[in-house]
């Protein structure tokens, strides 16, 4: 792992690193070097409580400075989702447009969706939990619509719903992840219904007029993803799936909390005394995918080296890709990169496949049988409008 900024870390072992680390007691705090600390960052820093609040919020305010993306009362779609990080999201976005400062001021109006798929639940569960966010964003005077996500894979047509006890809830919705689990695997089915929320994302916003969808996504997810797309064939689209915008589409995906933690979210809504909506979850083994896999991986790793996920991070980055004259993946909206002058690893593989299938002439030069073979496995390959990744999992989405 690179350790460019990180002081040698990986040349100390966890022994080691862990004589590093400070107790709260008797410790003040790194910023203000007065007031007694209640928290402790990254192993090291230790803040009071005002400094911390502040210094968080100053952390989300100064990320979407640097964007500079939304003009005044340009509408931007928050998907909302349960735990902590949404619920430090709604209050850092209610104190900027609240802000007495003009200048910090915050210029777009949040609209927030909740996309419904609660089916490991019961009907009066699922119903308590759209109420119980109906509740939670209406507290902070901001819009939200709901949607189901098992209708819309469905039907394909979107249906937004402003109203909790409108949308309409039904237990044959779960007949779809049924279905999806006799015929794939966790890992796909994960992949599959990752690339339907963010296409109705996208098509909610195109509904609702917004110019950016704000996402959840913490530094840890973010580092998940990176490992996931590579291992599932998707490294070329990794500046897409991870980067600060996702702007293979018109409508911009922002992931504004790509910069904190999951600790941080948690003593956020602690100290300003706001309960984040909570709701049980599907209790899934670490080894069952690829996605809970990494998920495993990264947060052991992180335990004895905390800079193991910025250092991913920083290597995500540092990554670019060119939109430039590419085709489109028919699924996932991401590009195809084609090299004319040779094949990809996956290209070549396929290629070698079918050329064992094939009667050769001999009669010919070994440039000219080698030019027949790729014209005609190139017309033989029926899924070239998909990416790699897609192409694995097109059986499992297209009839």
């Amino acid at each position: 792992m690179c350790s460019i900024g990180d002081e040698g870390i990986e040349d100390e072992g966890p022994a080691k690193f862990m004589e590093k680390k400070l107790s709260l007691q008797d410790k003040t705090c790194v910023k203000c070097k007065t007031n007694r600390s209640v928290i402790l960052l990254r192993s090291k820093d230790c803040y009071c409580k005002e400094c911390f609040v502040n210094g968080t919020l100053h952390k989300f305010k100064a990320f979407l400075g640097k964007l500079r993306l939304s003009r005044r009362d340009e509408k931007v779609l928050v998907s909302y989702k349960t735990g902590h990080v949404t619920c430090t999201l709604l209050q850092f976005l209610r104190n900027g447009l609240d802000t007495m400062a003009e200048q910090k001021r915050l210029k777009f109006q949040p609209i927030f969706i909740y996309v419904e798929k609660n089916y490991h639940l019961s009907l009066e569960e699922r119903k308590n939990v759209l109420k119980t966010i109906s509740e939670h964003v209406n507290h902070f005077n901001f819009k939200l619509y709901m949607v189901s996500f098992g209708d819309y894979i469905k039907t394909g047509q979107l249906t937004l719903f402003e109203s909790w006890n409108t949308i309409k809830l039904s237990e044959d919705n779960n007949d779809i992840y049924e279905i999806l689990k006799e015929k794939t695997k966790l890992t796909y089915q994960k992949e599959i219904f990752h690339i339907f929320e963010r296409d109705l994302l996208i098509k909610s916003a195109k509904s609702l007029d917004c110019s950016f969808i704000f996402t959840t996504d913490l530094t840890a997810d973010i580092a998940v993803n990176l490992l996931t797309n590579v291992s599932l064939g998707r490294g070329n689209q990794l500046p897409l799936d991870i980067g600060v915008i996702d702007d293979r589409d018109e409508i911009k995906i922002i992931k504004p909390m790509r910069h904190l933690n999951m600790k941080e979210c948690v003593f956020y809504n602690y100290f300003n005394n706001v309960e984040p909506v909570i709701t049980r979850v599907i209790d899934e083994k670490p080894y069952s995918s690829v996605q809970n896999l990494l998920t495993n991986f990264i947060d052991k790793l992180q335990v004895d080296y905390p800079a193991t996920v910025t250092t991913v991070l920083r290597t995500g980055d540092k990554l670019s890709m060119d939109l430039a004259n590419q085709s489109i993946c028919e699924f996932c909206k991401a590009p195809i990169f084609m090299n004319k002058d040779k094949f990809i690893s996956s290209e070549a593989t396929n290629f070698s496949r079918h050329l064992s299938t094939m009667q050769l002439n001999m009669d010919v030069t070994p440039t000219e049988r080698y030019e027949k073979a790729v014209s005609s496995y190139s017309s033989s390959d029926d899924k070239k409008d998909l990416c790699y990744s897609c192409k694995i999992i097109s059986e499992f989405i297209i009839k």
